[in-house]
């Protein structure tokens, strides 16, 4: 299979994931910092559905052109 192909297909896969189960990452920020005293937060972001659908219409878009004969 061509590079291009596989790559598209990954990154589709990945717009999928986050469009159906709502991934999301964790942030970390200081919130206190005295002297030598910090206090940190985490906290859960989620990814937006339409940062998902922006990589599923790339990933077709690379699997598109993998797929053209050279």
């Amino acid at each position: 299979m061509k590079p291009m192909v596989i790559l598209g297909a990954l990154i589709v896969a990945a717009g999928l994931y986050v469009l159906v189960s709502g991934a999301s990452f964790t942030k970390d920020s200081t919130v206190l910092k005295a002297g030598p005293l910090e206090a940190h937060m985490e906290k859960k972001e989620p990814i937006p559905p339409w940062a998902g659908g922006v990589a599923v219409v790339v990933g077709i878009g690379f699997i598109a052109l993998g797929m053209r004969k050279s």
